[in-house]
């Protein structure tokens, strides 16, 4: 596949097809050439000009520049998972990003806490981009019961293996009874969608929403030299249950709705089921 996208693009090259493109542009440009050939959607061309002299090669985390402190990340954390009970009772987690269990640990406890009375909870990742596969079995560790239990592999290129594990989340623990439901839109990618993914091959929870974006592939940055980075994909995650993923098919809801429509459907799916508010 890597030769079939260089062919592609050194031939478009040879033809002028970038000769009047700069920057943004032309990353633009690399990028939409590339997926041509190969439709992986975390396969990504940008530029930035804080980093034109960086040489080739790795490039220390999949944003440029490493990783950011834990500090910053807590705060991330902080803004991106907000949870509250609605006053149809429903319990309601909101997360926009899953960000590495060292800063968001004590975040999801917190949120999984106000919500931990609650007779139905809704997961709500319709503005979910993705984020840490550790971070996903993390939260899925207050869903699941007798940790820990494998959440998913990821075998990289290189061969290696990498597994995530559910872990014992203690009294903040939702359980692995009481109805759980996943929104999700078709912006819903990567990470988001593992974890929506997992819940559906663990039958833990219905999926309600759109078709999720289809990106199941880990990365890794490449400085490509003048300010071009390129983030590649360098593996593939395997569901220990399905054996497989969701790359460009997407994680198919059960009840499919619009985007909009899905927190009030799961609501009058909860009235139905369980019926009332909370004691």
């Amino acid at each position: 596949m890597g030769e079939a996208i260089g062919n592609h693009v050194r031939g478009r090259s040879e033809g002028g097809a970038y000769d009047a493109l700069e920057g943004q542009a032309l990353a633009d440009a690399l990028q939409a050439d590339a997926r041509s050939i190969v439709d992986d959607r975390h396969m990504r061309v940008r530029f930035d000009a804080a980093h034109t002299n960086e040489p080739e090669g790795p490039a220390p985390g999949v944003v440029p520049g490493g990783a950011m402190p834990l500090e910053e990340l807590r705060a991330q954390a902080a803004k991106v998972v907000t949870s509250k009970v609605l006053d149809s009772g429903l319990g309601y987690l909101k997360v926009d990003e899953f960000i590495v269990p060292e800063a968001s640990g004590e975040v999801f406890a917190a949120a999984l806490t106000v919500v931990r009375e609650a007779r139905a909870l809704a997961i709500d990742l319709r503005s979910c981009r993705g984020g840490s596969d550790d971070a996903v079995a993390y939260l899925l560790s207050f869903l699941l019961d007798n940790p820990p239990q494998l959440v998913s592999t990821v075998v990289w290129r290189s061969g290696d293996v990498k597994k995530t594990m559910t872990r014992d989340v203690g009294t903040a623990a939702y359980g692995g009874t009481r109805p759980v439901f996943v929104l999700t839109s078709s912006r819903t990618f990567s990470g988001g969608e593992e974890f929506a993914y997992d819940v559906q091959a663990f039958k833990r929870g219905m999926i309600v929403g759109e078709v999720t974006g289809g990106g199941a592939h880990p990365t890794g940055a490449k400085f490509l030299g003048l300010g071009f980075i390129a983030t590649v994909p360098m593996g593939r995650t395997v569901n220990p249950i399905t054996g497989s993923n969701w790359e460009t098919v997407g994680v198919q809801p059960d009840k499919v709705v619009a985007a909009d429509d899905a927190l009030a459907t799961v609501e009058t799916l909860v009235a139905k089921q369980v019926g009332g508010s909370n004691p």
